[in-house]
């Protein structure tokens, strides 16, 4: 038996499928378009681009990294900003979701520090504080009541948060409360949910250029490789990944020929 749909029942399912192919493709022609600019963006300063190694994120530690499945960092950019060495890359992953599925990005923007010191973790205040701290350290108040209300600060010690956060950082933290700012070896590193865009990059780049400007260069002179605040040690590495030193531990993979992956 053959059954017939009304003339309007085929223009309405026709047309619904018209739409979602339209959108697809205008998602599809806009995610291609932010690639080209993020391309065109490291060309012109010199920077590497690669579009995809998944050796970058292994070295981070605390969420997101380590979360989900399907872990990929893409758009992975070196380069170096004054005399500072910088990465940058976007990372996502997939997590289960009560209807199947979903995919969550992050922007991953890095700059280095004169030496490593120990773990500082500044994390607006919420539902996801949380994420950044590590097992093992403290929470740590700082003399600004307006600060610790706006951000939970997890330190190696009380005098590292001191030291990296003097009042100007404070200050500027506070006019930006959405920051979330980790250090991570010798790297200070800034991490937003979201994909990775020219706009936030170069905001971000200047962002971090100014909190290490503000740290007085005497602080460096306190926190060397040997210095007791590092903390505990870190996990041994894995046979199949090369976790780079604590000193210039991920532009050391930067120097590699970049692997394809599937």
């Amino acid at each position: 038996m053959i059954f017939e749909l009304p003339g309007i029942v085929v223009v309405v399912v026709a047309g619904a499928i018209a739409v979602a192919v339209t959108v697809l493709r205008a998602a599809w022609n806009s995610e291609h378009s932010r690639h080209a600019r993020l391309q065109s963006w490291a060309r012109r300063r010199g920077w590497s681009h690669t579009d995809r190694d998944d050796t970058f994120f292994e070295g981070f530690a605390g969420d997101p990294f380590g979360t989900g499945k399907a872990r990929k960092a893409t758009d992975v950019m070196i380069g170096t900003v004054g005399d500072r060495r910088a990465v940058v890359f976007g990372y996502q992953y997939t997590e289960a979701t009560p209807d199947g599925s979903s995919t969550r990005f992050f922007r991953v923007i890095a700059l280095s520090m004169p030496c490593a010191v120990g773990h500082l973790a500044v994390l607006p205040q919420g539902l996801f504080a949380k994420l950044g701290t590590k097992p093992g350290y403290a929470d740590v108040q700082l003399a600004n009541d307006a600060f610790n209300s706006a951000f939970r600060v997890n330190a190696s010690s009380q005098k590292l948060a001191d030291d990296l956060l003097p009042p100007r950082n404070i200050d500027m933290l506070l006019d930006l409360p959405d920051t979330d700012l980790r250090t991570e070896h010798d790297l200070l590193v800034a991490i937003a949910s979201g994909p990775l865009t020219v706009r936030h990059i170069e905001s971000t780049l200047a962002l971090l250029a100014t909190f290490l400007d503000n740290v007085p260069s005497a602080v460096w002179d306190d926190h060397d490789l040997d210095n007791p605040l590092l903390g505990p040690p870190a996990p041994a590495p894995s046979s199949s990944v090369r976790r780079p030193s604590a000193s210039g531990w991920l532009f050391d993979i930067a120097d590699r020929r970049p692997t394809p992956n599937p």
